[in-house]
Formats: C-alpha cells, sequence, structure tokens
C-alpha cells in the first residue's frame, strides 16, 4: 500500500522528533557539562550548516539550475529567512540554560497556536473547528506543563533550574517559529527547490558569523566543535529538510503541532538525568497537547484529500 503525501509528510515529523530532542541533549551537554556556554555561536554554526546542501551541486547539474533560479528570484527572502531562523533559536538555546529540555522542548511547541494565528492572517491556513481544537487543546497543555514546571516538588530537584524566564523565552521563540514557517509557507513553499533555497539561508548564516564575537568568542575544543558541527548537519540541516516537507504536504499549523512528539521523549531523557519529575499537571499537560496533535492530523489528511479532489476536477 503507497503512502499518500500527507502520511509522508507526518513520517517525516516524526524522524525530525527523535533528531531534535536528541540533539537538545547533545547541546545542553556541551553548554553545561563541556562549559561551552556560547548560544549565539552555537546558533550561528547550526544556521551556516544549511549550506551543506551546496554539496549536492557536485553531482546534480539540474540541481544547480534550481540554484540559479532561487539567487535570481529570492536572495533577500532567504537572507530575511536567516534572520528569523536565527532569533528563533537563540531563545530555544538560551532557554535549555534556564529550564529543562523537557519543559522548554513543550512550550516550543506552543508555535502551534501563533502558526494558526497567522496563518488565518497570512492566507497559509483555512480555519477549522478541528484546527481551532485541536490549538486550545495545546495552550491548555502548554499552561499545565508551565504549572508543573513551578512546582515546589521539581525546584527542589538537583539540577532542576530557574524556569520562569526560561518558559518565557521558549514561549517566544515559539512566536518567531510561527512567524518562519508561515513565511515558508507563503513566499517559498512547493514553488522552489527546498534544498537550493535552504543553501541561501545556510550561506546568509556564513556571512553572520562575526555576530560571535559579540558574546565574547572563544574558540571550542575539537571535541565540542565536532559535536557541534555533527548537530548543524543532522538536526539542523536534515532535520529542517524534514520539517519543511511536513509542513508543505500537511501544512503549517499541523507540523509544529506534530512535533509534540517530542514531549514524552523529552520527558523520558530528562527523568533518566533526574532533572524531571513527571506531576500529575505535567502528564496531563503533555497529553492536551498530544491531543491537539492527532485532532490537527485528521483534519490535515481531510483537508489534503478535499484539496486533491479539488485539483482533478475537470476544467469545462
Amino acid at each position: 500500500m503507497l503512502l499518500t503525501e500527507t502520511q509522508k509528510g507526518f513520517l517525516a515529523l516524526g524522524a525530525v522528533a527523535v533528531l531534535w530532542v536528541t540533539t537538545s541533549e547533545l547541546v545542553q551537554n556541551v553548554e553545561e557539562e563541556e562549559h561551552y556556554e556560547k548560544p549565539l555561536f552555537i546558533t550561528l554554526i547550526s544556521l551556516a550548516s544549511f549550506s551543506s546542501f551546496l554539496l549536492r551541486g557536485i553531482w546534480d547539474r539540474e540541481w544547480r539550475e534550481n540554484l540559479s533560479l532561487v539567487y535570481k528570484d529570492i536572495p533577500w527572502t532567504a537572507y530575511s529567512f536567516a534572520l528569523m531562523w536565527l532569533l528563533a533559536n537563540i531563545c530555544f538555546y538560551y532557554s535549555l540554560e534556564t529550564t529543562s529540555v523537557a519543559s522548554c522542548t513543550a512550550l516550543s511547541s506552543s508555535s502551534s497556536v501563533f502558526t494558526l494565528m497567522g496563518g488565518f492572517m497570512m492566507g497559509t491556513e483555512t480555519p477549522t473547528v478541528k484546527k481551532i481544537v485541536s490549538v486550545t487543546a495545546a495552550v491548555l497543555g502548554v499552561v499545565l506543563i508551565t504549572k508543573a514546571d513551578l512546582d515546589p516538588a521539581n525546584q527542589g530537584i538537583e539540577g532542576h533550574k530557574d524556569t520562569m524566564q526560561g518558559d518565557a523565552v521558549a514561549v517566544l521563540g515559539a512566536v518567531l517559529y510561527a512567524v518562519y514557517l508561515n513565511l515558508f509557507e507563503k513566499m517559498v513553499g512547493d514553488r522552489y527547490d527546498t534544498e537550493a533555497f535552504l543553501s541561501f539561508v545556510g550561506l546568509a548564516g556564513i556571512s553572520m558569523m562575526p555576530l560571535a564575537w559579540s558574546e565574547g568568542f572563544v574558540a571550542p575544543t575539537w571535541r565540542q566543535l565536532a559535536i557541534l558541527i555533527g548537530n548543524g548537519v543532522f538536526s539542523t540541516a536534515l532535520g529542517n529538510r524534514l520539517w519543511l516537507y511536513g509542513s508543505i504536504n500537511c501544512g503549517p499549523t499541523a507540523a509544529t503541532l506534530a512535533l509534540t512528539t517530542c514531549i514524552p521523549l523529552a520527558g523520558v531523557l530528562d527523568a533518566s538525568r533526574g532533572k524531571q519529575e513527571f506531576t500529575l499537571s505535567w502528564v496531563l499537560g503533555s497529553g492536551l497537547v498530544v491531543l491537539g496533535f492527532v485532532l490537527c492530523t485528521l483534519n490535515s489528511d481531510d483537508s489534503r484529500e478535499q484539496k486533491s479532489a479539488s485539483k482533478e476536477e475537470p476544467v469545462s
């Protein structure tokens, strides 16, 4: 049985969930145990890693022509995306310093509500009852997760951080992610080769590298650099490629809600390190966020079928 485009999109998003939670743990390890707390430099390395897609041009002549098309049409769009991505991920990495990976991941998933609102305004999403209900469930889940972070039981855990500031920054990052994703859907979508576009986003990131000196640049060790480059290639380049593929095939709101599958995995990883306790509030909050994802999945599949059917209708 062949998979539909929507099903392929959600499989891609499932792979992204594993990639992003795993690499979040690696980055937090670099900052804490490796004592390399340079979130701006870490983010710039990740952004520049998009340029790794340029290697495809070595053997793919047709793809090189796509690069020319992107360069002629939307070079400044790529730079704008790079700047938006940089700001969103700085928020994410900064929040890792002040809250747990599980809570940071959960709050970042609140981008669904901002994605849906932005999608309505920009015309990239169609308002439906299922979408509104799914986003509402996710928002309630985020509220419960934040409540769990403020629970004295969690505050007393060794290594648990001052979470209020980290939670706020994570939500700000979620807003920026929503803007980034809706802009991609509106201005790029399936009109251009995604890897060609992301290559120019990576080149824009390389041009921003001097910003690393603003936080007091310190050269990483070879081990730290290897982890950061690996994170950039696999989590950033490959992860965002799969994420945007999922967005094109499932819609921006479904793509952001799909990433809520990161929450249980991140919670298990944090619990194994003694940094998270599964309070009733946290479990209920996670459940609501996942419920929102399931509801949006059903709506996305229905919308996809309707869209395909309308395309197949003969023109009179």
